[in-house]
């Protein structure tokens, strides 16, 4: 019983996020093109129809699945701001994102 158990917390652990990415990504009405400016303090984005200014703080915990960031909301756990990995030019850009989100989590 304890390997079923284990597998199943390690399948919720692992495939949860990646099957939330994978259903936003594929819903074509959930995203619109934006330019991502992240900065030390918060992250600005930009879009056709708005302006969004969030700071780091109002973020939880940062997940990473292959091809995105999802940054949940502190306030709202259920908010969540996918940012695509492609906006990135390099692996260091990734990196320094890490490191930021990880240095401001409240």
């Amino acid at each position: 019983y304890a390997v079923i158990l284990l597998a199943i917390l390690i399948l919720a652990l692992c495939g949860v996020p990646a099957l939330r990415a994978f259903q936003y990504t594929r819903n074509k009405s959930l995203s619109a093109p934006a330019a991502w400016k992240i900065g030390r303090d918060r992250i600005e984005i930009l879009s056709r129809e708005q302006e969004t200014r969030v700071n780091w703080k109002s973020f939880g915990k940062l997940t990473e699945t292959w091809h995105l960031f999802l940054l949940p909301s502190a306030a709202h756990p259920q908010s969540v701001y996918f940012i695509p990995k492609r906006a990135f030019r390099d692996d260091a850009q990734r990196e320094r994102v890490r490191e930021m989100a990880k240095r401001n989590r409240p």
